[in-house]
Protein backbone atom coordinates (compact mmCIF):
# COMPACT_ATOMS: atom_id res chain seq x y z
CA UNK A 1 0.00 0.00 0.00
CA UNK A 2 2.99 1.90 -0.05
CA UNK A 3 2.59 2.67 -3.11
CA UNK A 4 -0.82 4.06 -3.44
CA UNK A 5 -0.86 8.09 -3.83
CA UNK A 6 -4.33 9.99 -2.13
CA UNK A 7 -5.69 12.52 -4.22
CA UNK A 8 -4.13 15.99 -3.30
CA UNK A 9 -6.49 18.80 -1.90
CA UNK A 10 -5.84 22.32 -2.58
CA UNK A 11 -7.84 24.17 0.27
CA UNK A 12 -9.06 28.47 -0.03
CA UNK A 13 -7.73 28.90 -3.59
CA UNK A 14 -8.99 32.00 -4.56
CA UNK A 15 -11.37 31.93 -7.63
CA UNK A 16 -10.70 33.78 -9.99
CA UNK A 17 -7.50 31.13 -10.64
CA UNK A 18 -10.20 28.76 -11.46
CA UNK A 19 -12.92 31.07 -12.73
CA UNK A 20 -13.11 33.18 -15.37
CA UNK A 21 -16.98 34.88 -15.38
CA UNK A 22 -19.30 32.50 -15.26
CA UNK A 23 -16.81 29.47 -17.05
CA UNK A 24 -14.05 27.95 -15.97
CA UNK A 25 -10.75 28.48 -17.39
CA UNK A 26 -9.48 26.74 -20.51
CA UNK A 27 -6.70 25.11 -18.73
CA UNK A 28 -9.06 23.59 -15.65
CA UNK A 29 -11.50 23.14 -17.69
CA UNK A 30 -9.68 20.72 -19.42
CA UNK A 31 -8.02 18.74 -16.66
CA UNK A 32 -11.82 18.62 -15.21
CA UNK A 33 -13.28 16.92 -18.51
CA UNK A 34 -9.91 14.30 -18.32
CA UNK A 35 -10.91 13.42 -14.54
CA UNK A 36 -7.59 15.13 -13.27
CA UNK A 37 -9.44 17.49 -11.09
CA UNK A 38 -12.66 18.41 -9.26
CA UNK A 39 -13.25 21.65 -8.20
CA UNK A 40 -15.34 22.40 -5.02
CA UNK A 41 -16.05 25.70 -5.65
CA UNK A 42 -17.79 28.89 -3.41
CA UNK A 43 -18.75 32.61 -3.81
CA UNK A 44 -14.91 33.91 -3.07
CA UNK A 45 -12.60 30.90 -2.36
CA UNK A 46 -12.75 27.07 -3.79
CA UNK A 47 -10.72 23.90 -3.23
CA UNK A 48 -9.40 21.74 -5.67
CA UNK A 49 -8.74 18.14 -5.76
CA UNK A 50 -6.24 16.64 -7.62
CA UNK A 51 -6.10 12.84 -8.74
CA UNK A 52 -1.97 12.58 -9.29
CA UNK A 53 -1.60 8.94 -9.99
CA UNK A 54 -4.06 9.61 -13.18
CA UNK A 55 -2.44 10.44 -17.11
CA UNK A 56 -3.37 13.35 -18.40
CA UNK A 57 -2.44 15.59 -21.40
CA UNK A 58 -1.41 19.21 -20.79
CA UNK A 59 -3.17 21.26 -23.41
CA UNK A 60 -1.27 24.08 -25.43
CA UNK A 61 -1.88 27.53 -24.58
CA UNK A 62 -1.78 30.17 -27.19
CA UNK A 63 0.90 32.71 -27.26
CA UNK A 64 0.66 35.46 -25.43
CA UNK A 65 1.97 37.86 -27.61
CA UNK A 66 1.59 36.88 -31.24
CA UNK A 67 5.26 36.60 -33.23
CA UNK A 68 6.66 39.06 -35.82
CA UNK A 69 8.31 38.06 -38.37
CA UNK A 70 11.83 39.68 -38.12
CA UNK A 71 12.64 40.11 -41.64
CA UNK A 72 9.11 41.93 -42.09
CA UNK A 73 9.37 45.75 -43.27
CA UNK A 74 8.07 47.89 -40.62
CA UNK A 75 5.04 50.14 -41.51
CA UNK A 76 6.08 53.57 -40.84
CA UNK A 77 3.37 56.37 -41.45
CA UNK A 78 4.33 59.85 -43.20
CA UNK A 79 4.04 62.48 -40.36
CA UNK A 80 1.03 64.60 -41.01
CA UNK A 81 1.38 68.52 -41.81
CA UNK A 82 -0.62 69.35 -38.71
CA UNK A 83 2.02 67.36 -36.55
CA UNK A 84 5.47 68.63 -37.83
CA UNK A 85 6.75 70.96 -35.33
CA UNK A 86 9.15 72.54 -37.96
CA UNK A 87 6.03 74.38 -39.83
CA UNK A 88 5.19 78.05 -38.98
CA UNK A 89 2.82 78.92 -37.27
CA UNK A 90 0.57 81.92 -37.78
Amino acid sequence: MADAYLKEVVRDLPIGLVVCGRKLRPEVSSYVSQGVVQVIAGPEMCHVVIDIQRPYHRPKRKPLLPKSAPDAPHKWREPDERHNPQRPRN
